[in-house]
């Protein structure tokens, strides 16, 4: 429903401010690594892309020539791994005011689990809003509530 995708039953829901949304199913612009990062912030600098692209690993995974303009045109040449750290890069680089994360931890090693939950401190001291929904306790002392189901 802040989305958009579900339709409201009843009562009002009121969003201020951009939202930056990492899914469950990823999803990918036919165009250049790069391009896909910067989807969500067109502001970020090439020196802040070249920043969460090594903090995420993809400098070592990615060996393609000038491999930040490598074209995502066919999933397949990707691994899972590298597929999910680039949309993770996409989401908490954006400029946005509310980050909703869908299951970011699954699937991810401690090594990138560890670079995530420094971003989400980072947004946090920021006082921006983060919605997460995960298997994974992201503990902080920042939290405003915690819901476990």
């Amino acid at each position: 429903m802040l989305l958009g995708n579900l339709k409201r039953v009843q009562g009002k829901i009121q969003i201020s401010g951009k939202i930056s949304f990492f899914p469950e199913k990823l999803f990918f612009l036919k165009d250049t690594v790069k391009e896909n990062i910067r989807f969500f912030n067109r502001n970020i600098s090439n020196m802040e892309i070249e920043e969460i692209y090594n903090e995420f690993g993809l400098n070592i995974d990615l060996r393609f020539e000038n491999d930040l303009n490598t074209m995502i045109d066919d999933e397949s040449k990707f691994t899972k791994s590298v597929l999910k750290r680039i949309c993770l890069a996409r989401c908490l680089s954006s400029d946005a005011d509310i980050y909703i994360l869908d299951n970011p931890f699954e699937d991810l090693s401690d090594e990138y689990q560890q670079v995530v939950e420094r971003r989400l401190r980072f947004l946090q001291d920021k006082s921006k809003t983060i919605i997460l929904s995960s298997r994974h306790l992201f503990a902080s002392s920042k939290n405003d509530l915690i819901l476990i189901l």
